[in-house]
């Protein structure tokens, strides 16, 4: 059963992920720098080592020079992606493509992630809320169409985590030695990835969550001894690439100790740094912002009772991962705050799953009860105003209400459409809250949030804002035209 669930929710994400996946161009700058390091890689490896596997031909190379300060993980990862294309007659539209379906790949890597991990902490009902949730989080979608490394290190991350806690099994009896191995072994070898993808940054947003939940677990020495024999496989994975940078330059290891905490990190703008991250992290998590407020405090809830040390793994999980991503050396875009989206995932997960539990013996959650209801509101009026505002955009452009056109034109039954099934989704997402069906409602609004996606996504994909026109050269001065010289 566990098994049908999680095909049936990679095939729903599927569905806005890989929808027009190739068509749009590369108008985000990191996009089209990570596709330029790694494509020149690519042609490096093939034209000055003739097809050879070896580090050094691996080694990231971007005009011209190797990068050993860049991790080569995902570099590496493109090169299998781009195994199957012809140096002679491939297009920028291709190596776009594939590098775009590894992406997505690692997208849905993720999703199934979450699901392991929910599925070890909570069960089967637990795993397939927080699946809905993550699935329905527009920033996954964005990321896993996205060419960049960000969505594969959130997967490998993702994966460490969710295979050290089945190897765990928290708060229940301890599992078989053979379990035990398979989890710590799959734990090392994504943390060894991540490593090599995202840097030694990746090394305390995996350990640190292990080890918070491991402290919360029966049986701590053999815990530990199972992440000691994760941390060496991982050690072992990345010692081939570490000893082959240390060979070339010897100062490498101070740069890669200083990136765990940057000189200056907490200089005098760091509080407001932390305080905008923070703001990014809510609207990382849209539309599930609300219920997350909520999950925070839903441990303290005497709604909790009796399931309390369990909701308080996820809850360790989301503020370990938070204080890292807020307060430490990463990126202070929504990208670098990726790795909070699975914690909070299974964070709200694990609260709609007890919200779920309370109404079915008639006890319904304050947070339940207060939550639901601007939720509603706020998806309801979207349901009518952002397909108005697609059909609509050309007025708007010209009133100075919209700076320029977002998505391609459509008729007016295309929008219709998407309106008409929007509502209806959440017609029935009210039926469920109002006679208080946390699990359906749940169902309702994931689905509402995917057909936005799916649907919306084929005009983005077409129009100006995912296809900007090429920037006109700058003008030559009057100066340098009148001494060109006159064409015959």
């Amino acid at each position: 059963m566990a098994w049908l669930i999680l095909v049936a929710l990679l095939a729903i994400s599927a569905v806005p992920i890989f929808t027009n996946l190739g068509r749009a161009q590369s108008a985000d700058p990191a996009e089209a720098g990570h596709l330029a390091l790694a494509v020149e890689t690519w042609r490096n490896r093939l034209e000055m080592y003739h097809g050879d596997i070896s580090l050094e031909s691996l080694a990231p190379i971007a005009q011209g020079q190797p990068q050993l300060d860049q991790p080569p993980g995902f570099v590496w990862l493109d090169q299998l992606a781009f195994a199957s294309l012809d140096p002679l007659t491939v297009t920028e539209k291709d190596l776009l493509y594939q590098g775009r379906l590894l992406t997505a790949i690692f997208g849905m890597l993720t999703l199934a992630a979450v699901f392991w991990a929910g599925f070890s902490v909570g069960g089967l009902v637990t795993a397939s809320f927080s699946a809905m949730v993550c699935l329905s989080c527009p920033a996954l979608v964005y990321f896993a169409r996205s060419g960049t490394p960000q969505i594969a290190m959130v997967g490998l991350e993702t994966l460490g985590i969710a295979s050290a806690m089945w190897a765990l099994r928290p708060l229940r009896p301890a599992p078989s030695l053979p379990r035990q191995g398979i989890g710590w072994f799959v734990c090392g070898a994504a943390l060894g990835m991540a490593v090599l993808t995202a840097g030694p940054v990746a090394i305390p947003i995996v350990l640190g969550p292990i080890l918070v939940i491991s402290i919360m677990c029966p049986n701590r020495i053999s815990h530990l001894l199972g992440l000691i024999a994760a941390i060496f496989i991982a050690a072992l994975m990345v010692m081939p690439w570490a000893v082959y940078v240390h060979g070339q330059d010897t100062h490498i290891w101070e740069r890669w100790v200083a990136a765990l905490w940057p000189e200056g990190m907490a200089g005098p703008g760091w509080g407001r740094a932390v305080v905008d991250r923070g703001l990014l992290l809510l609207v990382l998590v849209l539309p599930w912002t609300l219920w997350l407020i909520g999950s925070l405090a839903q441990p303290f809830s005497a709604s909790s009772s009796g399931v309390r040390r369990r909701v308080f793994i996820g809850w360790a999980w989301f503020l370990c991962v938070s204080l890292m991503v807020l307060t430490g050396p990463v990126d202070g875009h929504v990208g670098g705050l990726l790795p909070v989206l699975p914690a909070a995932a299974i964070l709200i997960g694990q609260s709609l799953r007890l919200y779920s539990d309370r109404s079915a013996e008639a006890r319904h959650a304050r947070i339940w009860r207060f939550t639901r209801w601007p939720h509603l509101v706020l998806i309801g009026l979207a349901s009518l105003a952002l397909p108005a505002i697609m059909y609509f955009q050309s007025p708007l452009v010209d009133q100075g209400r919209l700076t320029g056109p977002i998505v391609a034109t459509m008729p007016w039954y295309y929008w219709l459409g998407m309106g008409a099934s929007l509502l209806m989704i959440w017609l029935l997402s009210l039926r469920y809250a109002l006679r208080h069906y946390p699990g359906r409602t749940l169902v309702c609004w994931s689905m509402w949030v995917v057909v936005l996606m799916s649907v919306s996504l084929i005009p983005l994909t077409r129009g100006p804002l995912m296809n900007p026109p090429p920037s006109a050269p700058d003008p030559v001065p009057a100066e340098q035209t009148a001494m060109m010289p006159a064409e015959s």
